[in-house]
């Protein structure tokens, strides 16, 4: 990602972007909230330093029960009051506070990331997901079917994975996002980032 860093740049004017050190991934995870299960997104902030373990740690600590909707983010806190203050407004005045106050690029980024990646894949189905979001970088990952490919010289079954990449074409052209895109699937088909986790039966098992 440090040679692709416009890939999750937010734009800030229409001379300049704003580009981060820090990959700051948001994802949605399902929270129990007075008895009921309710999607919340969860950013998992420098997430190219962390391992694939304490990530996936850090997803299920998102996962525990909550008593109340206080927070936006999970894992972070912007305020009680501000929270239910804005929620109490009509729906034009929030989407104008929205739109002038929380989508400008620094506060957005603050609050929620600038990778998206939702998991669509796991609710089933063998179609292709195309996503929006207001995030500059947004990665749907859809399901892994199974189907005959070449290998070498033969033709075997083999697992494919459905992945979407939306990248916002006014911070990176066209050239640099095809590249970007063919490093990020080497890096997938490389498994890179399982050094620390062991293989069995073709699923990965964290190390004891």
């Amino acid at each position: 990602m440090n040679d692709y860093k416009e890939a999750a740049a937010y734009l800030k004017n229409r001379r300049s972007m704003l580009v981060y050190d820090s990959v700051d991934v948001s994802l949605t995870v399902e929270r129990s909230v007075n008895g009921y299960r309710v999607p919340l997104p969860c950013v998992i902030r420098g997430a190219q330093n962390k391992s694939i373990p304490a990530i996936h740690r850090e997803i299920c600590a998102a996962r525990q029960a909550v008593t109340g909707e206080d927070t936006v983010v999970l894992g972070q806190d912007y305020g009680r009051l501000m929270m239910r203050v804005f929620y109490a407004l009509p729906g034009p005045v929030r989407r104008s506070v929205w739109r002038t106050f929380i989508l400008k690029p620094r506060r957005a980024h603050a609050l929620m990331g600038s990778v998206m990646v939702t998991s669509v894949g796991v609710a089933g189905g063998a179609g292709w997901f195309i996503p929006t979001s207001i995030h500059p970088l947004c990665v749907a990952v859809g399901s892994i079917t199974k189907k005959p490919g070449v290998k070498g010289s033969a033709i075997e079954v083999r697992e494919y994975l459905r992945l979407t990449v939306l990248i916002d074409h006014d911070v990176m052209d066209g050239m640099p996002a095809a590249r970007f895109l063919l490093r990020l699937g080497r890096l997938l088909e490389g498994a890179h980032g399982l050094s620390d986790i062991g293989f069995s039966d073709d699923r990965a098992t964290e190390k004891a």
